[in-house]
């Protein structure tokens, strides 16, 4: 009876089946391989030790029952949370709900969330990771990511000779526009490198920034900030 009132309160959100985890899929990663455009993948509350890397299929929608608080993706410190990769991806792709944490990158880059594709990502924590917390960059023309409504607090990125954005680093090319807003960015550190840009978000790209909060981060030389 509990998984039919969950598929009736989700049915309004998806165009086809809702794959709940782990009733139907005993993974994230493995629901999101079972999954087709406009498919949800639910996920019930829980830790989920894995390292996630999205399909080539756009149009999946990735969303938790109960929230961030009750809904964590651990990397385990074994390699970056969640990889979404380019694959032709639109904010019909969707991200929410959800706490990526520990996740690892051994050069510095992505170990949160990497996205190189146009999805949407919201209502989500990444949050002690060792690396950019959210790496958004890709130079294909068209690359329109939005994220919003997310916190990302406690990422440490280190190692490179010279380190840019240790919450949120977004690159892009000509013609593309990734949308950043309402995000909560705060307490992530560059450390251990000559040059560091960005404490809390680096941005090279021509983005759209507003609303955001960006406090108490904190750049170990005199030439970084927030």
């Amino acid at each position: 009876m509990k998984n039919s009132v969950i598929l009736l309160v989700f049915t309004g959100l998806a165009l086809g089946r809702v794959i709940v985890v782990p009733d139907s899929a005993g993974t994230i990663q493995a629901g999101l391989g079972m999954a087709g455009f406009g498919d949800t993948v639910l996920v019930k509350p829980g830790t989920y030790p894995e390292n996630i890397v999205w399909p080539s299929t756009d149009g999946i929608k990735l969303y938790s029952v109960s929230g961030p608080t009750a809904t964590v993706v651990d990397g385990q410190y074994a390699g970056t949370c969640l990889v979404l990769g380019s694959g032709g991806l639109t904010r019909e792709t969707k991200v929410r709900g959800f706490t990526f944490k520990n996740g690892y990158n051994a050069g510095g880059g992505a170990a949160g969330v990497s996205c190189a594709g146009s999805a949407a990502i919201s209502g989500n924590r990444v949050t002690r990771c060792r690396g950019v917390g959210v790496y958004l960059s890709s130079y294909s023309s068209g690359f329109n990511p939005l994220l919003t409504g997310n916190e990302i607090d406690g990422c440490v990125k280190e190692v490179e000779n010279w380190n840019y954005g240790g919450g949120l680093y977004a690159s892009a090319g000509t013609g593309s526009y990734p949308e950043i807003c309402c995000n909560y960015i705060h307490h992530d550190t560059l450390r251990n490198s000559a040059r560091n840009y960005g404490a809390g978000m680096f941005c090279d790209a021509d983005a759209l920034i507003y609303q955001n909060t960006i406090a108490a981060n904190v750049a170990c030389s005199d030439t970084g900030g927030n």
